[in-house]
């Protein structure tokens, strides 16, 4: 508890920042005895840099549910280290605080997962690439361009009965007919932009592969 008798909870968009972004926070107010406090209760939410100066100090009012939202914008000149976000009373009592950092070196870094289905297919049917693309260190990578590449390969089987047959179709001649699969069916791209929540789609229709057994294809984003 403190002087001001006021339970403060803040939290963020992320923790991680760089110049030039801008910082979101949500503050919600809760008396000792867990109550709604009045709508309208001035409070002030601060940022302070990582000398401990104030750099911006915002007065704030709380909403009908004791919840206040905050900004703060990072000129792209300012310094990086670690930054203090603290909440407190209109007359100055500190209620919570909270730290976040601003780095200026940290390359924008995806996770990016690909999911195919279905996963068996037959020759003149159509597989869907779903990409999903994440920040790491953020929301989900919204409005990024991809590519995404198909391709296929031989599949191929041996028995352990049979430890010298060579089961690959021959064309004739000797010649496998998986030989010139890579000149037949050259690498297929798709292109397009995730949306909102970083997802993309790209299909991909299976030739119209005969008498070559089993094959694999790859998708890559």
């Amino acid at each position: 508890s403190n002087a001001a008798h006021y339970q403060a909870f803040m939290y963020g968009d992320r923790d991680l920042y760089r110049p030039g972004d801008t910082i979101y926070t949500n503050t919600v107010i809760r008396t000792d005895d867990w109550r709604t406090p009045p709508a309208g209760l001035p409070i002030k939410v601060r940022l302070l840099l990582p000398t401990g100066k104030e750099y911006v100090n915002l007065g704030e009012r709380l909403n009908a549910t004791g919840a206040v939202a905050s900004r703060f914008i990072l000129p792209a000149s300012i310094m990086t280290g670690l930054y203090t976000l603290e909440v407190l009373t209109g007359n100055d009592v500190l209620l919570t605080s909270r730290q976040v950092s601003v780095e200026e070196f940290i390359p924008d870094r995806l996770k990016v997962t690909v999911t195919a289905a279905p996963t068996t297919v037959r020759p003149t049917e159509t597989v869907n690439a779903k990409i999903t693309a994440l920040n790491l260190f953020g929301p989900p990578a919204a409005g990024r361009k991809y590519e995404v590449e198909f391709s296929l390969k031989a599949k191929s089987f041996t028995s352990k009965d049979y430890p010298g047959y060579n089961f690959d179709i021959q064309a004739g001649s000797g010649r496998s007919a998986l030989a010139d699969l890579a000149e037949q069916f050259p690498h297929e791209r798709r292109e397009g932009e995730t949306d909102a929540a970083g997802r993309g789609a790209a299909p991909y229709t299976v030739p119209d592969v005969r008498d070559m057994g089993t094959l694999t294809g790859t998708a890559f984003a």
